[in-house]
Order: structure tokens, then C-alpha cells, then sequence
């Protein structure tokens, strides 16, 4: 698995969001259906080698890494970890 999660917008509104891509095509990993804030996020299946707006939005989250330059989804960074 590799995953970016960062912290997006200005206080207070305040949004987590990230980008995880794991091998295969099967079913979300155990690893992030046990962890604790796995029911409170939203998910959505991309397909960034056959359509260019996911392989946007995939370079956008793991390129844009520039703590108060950076805009992904229109919403500024303010941190980020990336995860492998």
C-alpha cells in the first residue's frame, strides 16, 4: 500500500483527505477496514492509467506536497504524511 493524507483548507473548516492505491483490484485491505476512522471517510474507486481526471487527481495528491502553496481539489495543504 502507499497512501498521502493530508490536512486541507482554512481553519475552522478544516478537511482530511488522502489518497491510498494498494495491488490488485479486490476488496479495500482488512488493514483499512480495522482501523478505527475507516467508516467515518468517503471512498471512491479511481482508475488513473484509463481515465485522465483520476490520473489527475492522483499526480495532484502526490505531487502537491508544498505545506501553504499547494491546491488539491481547491482546497490549499496545510500538512501532510505520506504513508508506505
Amino acid at each position: 500500500m502507499f497512501g498521502v493524507m493530508g490536512v486541507y483548507g482554512k481553519e475552522p473548516n478544516l478537511k482530511v483527505r488522502g489518497l491510498w492505491m494498494w495491488r490488485g483490484e479486490e476488496e479495500t485491505p482488512l488493514e483499512m477496514k480495522s482501523h478505527p476512522s475507516f467508516e467515518f471517510y468517503t471512498k471512491k474507486r479511481v482508475d488513473p492509467f484509463n481515465n485522465p481526471e483520476d490520473k489527475a487527481l492522483v499526480m495532484d495528491y502526490w505531487t502537491k506536497t508544498a505545506y501553504d502553496e499547494s491546491v488539491v481539489e481547491g482546497e490549499l495543504l496545510l500538512d501532510i504524511k505520506v504513508m508506505r
